[in-house]
């Protein structure tokens, strides 16, 4: 609403579509989301603080108010660094954001231009990556070894390359979001036909260019889609941060570009340029309202809010000694329960033989709960090595077995 307010008091008319495509992405993701992964319903908020903060950082700077603009480049920072605890991968949005601010190789020795990147930088490593370093060092006995396990941290390969491009950017499961990157572009061309100036590299009160703008949200995206489309582990939410960060900035930035012009180029309906700017800057908005109908739920609307009910573990699941192996609800039970589960799917045929003779051997019970699409062939194995599932109940809507091994144990 805040937004809105400000885009009609400054007739910033052909960027307020973007702003809302991005708060309107944001909402789709948290609603199409649910219980899935937590991690990703909590990232978006601090991803959208950076991206404020980062712009009132330039306005300030540009009204020669230093002090607040060091302030909001460190809070930026310690927003990032925050999103990074919550996921890692957040920290790949770093270089957009430092580029936003200013970073440029070519006047790297003016310091004057580089010391908001600076002051950024370091809010995220105060807050984000010390943390993280100190985290590894006592979960994982080293500060420079990850607590990921080897698959998700293992370096770059080109070999899951071709089967990412489909994943990612064609019909798999983590395109869903990628409409919005498209109506974004679409809606920034608009904008940029009517606002863009050759003759001036800053011409706005924010002291952002157009161009830097672009090129710092192409960014926001481009770094986080190369680490996973050379990555083998997928998900169909890995790229949403990535999605939502550069649609986000570039709607704001562009809205704060055109609030704070000085010499706004008007609509001339003479002009069949301006007619084409018209159509694409609508272009955002018409998507966003197709996609919110296609996705809407035909059902009476709720009395009053509600939230996720708390999921209540069985006294035996609850049990220090009871292993679960689960897909979908391992966040839940450790969110709502502080019971660790592990997550099956992620493993192959050799470890997963390991693990369960090794809890065998240690003579403490095995759970699994029937709560992803993969836990079938799960089920399979367990019964080839001679286990049988006995059906003791549900957690969170899903039935869960206990694992009854031979008195050899598995095969």
């Amino acid at each position: 609403a805040a937004t809105l307010m400000l885009a009609a008091w400054k007739r910033a008319w052909a960027s307020v579509g973007l702003v809302v495509l991005a708060l309107s992405l944001g909402l789709m993701v948290l609603a199409r989301l649910g219980p899935l992964s937590f991690s990703m319903n909590a990232v978006l908020a601090p991803i959208l603080f950076t991206c404020l903060f980062s712009l009132f950082a330039l306005w300030f700077q540009t009204a020669n108010r230093h002090r607040l603009a060091l302030l909001f480049a460190l809070l930026a920072g310690a927003s990032l660094g925050f999103a990074t605890l919550i996921r890692l991968p957040s920290f790949l949005l770093a270089p957009g954001f430092l580029i936003l601010l200013g970073l440029s190789f070519r006047d790297y020795r003016n310091l004057r231009i580089m010391v908001l990147p600076i002051v950024f930088a370091a809010g995220v490593t105060i807050t984000g990556v010390i943390p993280v370093l100190i985290n590894q060092h006592d979960v994982a006995g080293a500060w420079y070894h990850s607590t990921y396990a080897s698959v998700d941290s293992a370096p770059p390969t080109l070999a899951p390359l071709r089967a990412n491009l489909s994943y990612f950017l064609g019909h798999g499961p983590a395109s869903v979001d990628n409409w919005a990157l498209i109506a974004g572009l679409i809606g920034f061309v608009g904008f940029l036909l009517l606002y863009s100036r050759r003759d001036s590299e800053h011409f706005n009160r924010l002291g952002l260019s157009w161009k830097r703008l672009a090129f710092a949200a192409s960014v926001l995206w481009i770094i986080p889609i190369c680490y996973f489309l050379t990555h083998w582990t997928t998900a169909s939410y890995y790229m949403t941060p990535a999605i939502f960060a550069a649609v986000t900035i570039a709607g704001f930035g562009a809205l704060g570009i055109e609030a704070t012009n000085n010499a706004v180029q008007r609509f001339e309906p003479r002009k069949i340029l301006s007619w084409v700017a018209l159509l694409l800057i609508l272009w955002p908005g018409v998507a966003t309202f197709q996609r919110a109908w296609s996705n809407r739920v035909v059902s009476p609307a709720p009395r009053q809010a509600s939230t996720h009910p708390p999921i209540l573990l069985p006294s035996e699941l609850m049990d220090d000694k009871a292993w679960i192996w689960a897909d979908l609800l391992t966040g839940s039970l450790w969110y709502y329960a502080n019971k660790p589960a592990f997550k099956i799917h992620v493993t192959d045929d050799e470890t997963r033989a390991m693990l369960f003779k090794f809890v065998f051997d240690r003579g403490e019970r095995q759970y699994l709960i029937d709560d992803g699409n993969d836990i079938e062939k799960h089920i399979k194995q367990i019964e080839q090595m001679g286990g049988k599932l006995e059906l003791h109940g549900k957690v969170d809507g899903y039935p869960y077995f206990l694992i009854v091994w031979p008195s050899e144990g598995p095969g």
